[in-house]
């Protein structure tokens, strides 16, 4: 079958695109035939070796899988061969990845697809490529905060490649959000009440005008992590998310921290469980069903042009989804 890989980890040169042997499934696993992936930060991550994980060479990259079943194991009752079924969990813990034809996987990490609609509208299965990274961690991240309550004011840093801002406004929160200003068309549309210029000078002072109460929550897609613009901001008891920024070295004023009686929880999806991933998969396939999503993707590229695709993602030069 065809496959990327990679022997070492390393920059995306290392990414070989070739002939790998059709992988063995066991009793309890799902051969899944792959329509569709993408590439996501932590991708970039686990190939570079900035992430640390288990990846036996060749090993193949990608995390997101949204295909057909091949084959089941003896010990599979809830799959058939023939089904619609999303993953987000190749390519890690000793799995092999998703950029490939063929991937088996643990059944309890294999969720059902919707096709369709309430309207009857196709779900297109790229749809569930560019969503189900982002809407899992938008999901699991913020329930680890205790949840939205409606009525909060929630802040999202970089809110146009965010999920999570659908999310939150279905939830019934007040949006707002930063961006470039080419994304506001694209933001506004998705119900964000307020987005800011992140470029800004002045977007301390313009953040402190549109919530003068201060966030409730703060999630910072950027990287940025700058916890001197956003700890002053804060409400009484707010909650801020890091989830970014891998390499970023951040300055920490811990006298707003503790005064305002604020909590910061970091969170990485490679953490969630198999009963977290279940629980997203449920509801994104409710909203997906209910058709209250929206998806921007930048590119889909071939398998052939997987290097491409990652390098692509690392200089940041397309916006929306990277699907393979």
């Amino acid at each position: 079958m065809c496959a990327a890989f990679i022997d070492t980890k390393g920059e995306a040169s290392q990414i070989q695109v070739g002939e790998l042997p059709t992988p063995d499934y066991g009793p309890n696993d799902v051969l899944v035939r792959v329509e569709y992936s993408a590439v996501n930060n932590v991708d970039l991550f686990v190939r570079s070796g900035a992430c640390e994980a288990h990846t036996p060479f060749p090993f193949v990259i990608g995390r997101d899988v949204v295909g057909i079943v091949e084959a089941v194991g003896e010990g599979v009752c809830e799959f058939s061969p023939g089904d619609a079924v999303w993953s987000n969990s190749a390519g890690y813990d000793r799995r092999q990845g998703a950029f490939t034809e063929l991937v088996s996987l643990p059944q309890e990490r294999v969720f059902a697809r919707a096709t369709q609609d309430v309207s009857g509208k196709e779900i297109p299965a790229q749809t569930y490529a560019a969503l189900s990274h982002a809407f899992s961690t938008a999901h699991l991240g913020i329930s680890r905060l205790g949840g939205f309550t409606p009525g909060s004011t929630v802040f999202i840093g970089g809110v146009a490649g965010s999920t999570l801002a659908q999310y939150a406004v279905a939830s019934g929160v007040r949006m707002v959000g930063s961006a470039s200003p080419r994304d506001f068309d694209w933001v506004h549309s998705l119900g964000v009440d307020e987005v800011l210029d992140y470029h800004r000078n002045d977007l301390a002072d313009a953040l402190a005008q549109v919530a003068p109460e201060g966030f409730d929550i703060w999630w910072d897609n950027s990287g940025t992590n700058d916890f001197s613009l956003a700890l002053p901001l804060m409400a009484f008891g707010g909650k801020i998310a890091l989830l970014s920024g891998m390499n970023s070295d951040i300055s920490f004023p811990a006298g707003a921290l503790y005064t305002r009686d604020l909590q910061v929880r970091g969170f990485a999806m490679s953490g969630a469980t198999a009963d977290d991933l279940a629980d997203a998969a449920s509801t994104l396939n409710k909203f997906l069903g209910r058709g209250n999503l929206q998806v921007r993707i930048g590119k889909i590229f071939d398998l052939a042009d997987a290097r491409t695709a990652h390098e692509a993602q690392e200089a940041g030069s397309l916006r929306g989804k990277i699907a393979v």
